[in-house]
């Protein structure tokens, strides 16, 4: 990730809370961050015999303090939770209906505090992408012209 900016108090409190409520269970929740992040190993470190609540507070504040190894998985986290629709995991333990209604109102408050940051985030990642391949197109070109 090319940008410099810190996450947001508020966004990183509202990931902390997305991610204890869409899941119900420990290990859905545990396989949810695994997928989402590139370098893993983290997970299989952190204490998930507690709360999901205590231990996605460990996993998010390590990697708040250890952002040199995992600033870009933060960022993956926020973008799979800003992403999240698919709340159907909840339903067997949902009678009510008010585990689904908490779990969407936590994404959307998610959504709500990363989405500037989200979307300056991507359109910095594309037009790294442009620069680099004009460099190359130009690489080329004089590459050709020396010949």
């Amino acid at each position: 990730m090319t940008n410099d900016k810190k996450f947001s108090p508020q966004a990183i409190l509202s990931l902390k809370e997305a991610l204890a409520v869409i899941y119900w269970k420990k290990e859905d929740l545990r396989d949810f961050c695994k997928l989402s992040m590139s370098n893993n190993a983290i997970i299989g470190t952190i204490n998930w015999s507690g709360t999901k609540r205590e231990a996605v507070k460990e996993l998010i504040e390590r990697m708040i303090n250890r952002q040199d190894l995992y600033k870009d998985d933060l960022m993956n986290l926020f973008v799979a939770v800003t992403d999240f629709n698919d709340f159907s995991n909840l339903k067997f333990w949902d009678e009510d209906g008010s585990k689904t209604i908490t779990a969407k109102e936590a994404v959307s408050k998610l959504r709500q505090h990363t989405k500037g940051y989200i979307q300056l985030t991507k359109e910095q990642e594309e037009a790294q992408k442009r620069k680099t391949e004009t460099e190359k197109k130009i690489i080329q070109r004089n590459r050709y012209q020396t010949n």
